[in-house]
């Protein structure tokens, strides 16, 4: 679901908590964000669609939560 978009610049980077809880719920914490409102309204975007999928439960907990770094990157 990540992807390129005509408006990628690389450089571009935001830090995110990501969590699945144990009935697979997504949820998220946007902890930083990068300067660039393209991006971030691309990231915002991505992460409520996240909100969308079934995700596997997770069965060690409550909560399932990590920290992600999304970048733009051109190659």
């Amino acid at each position: 679901h990540w992807q390129e978009t005509l408006d990628t610049v690389s450089g571009n980077e935001a830090k995110v908590i990501v969590s699945v809880d144990k009935l697979g719920n997504f949820s998220y914490k946007i902890e930083t964000l990068s300067y660039n409102d393209i991006f971030n309204a691309k990231l915002r975007d991505f992460l409520e669609e996240m909100k969308d999928i079934e995700f596997p439960p997770f069965e060690d907990g409550e909560l399932f939560s990590m920290k992600a770094i999304f970048k733009d990157i051109l190659e």
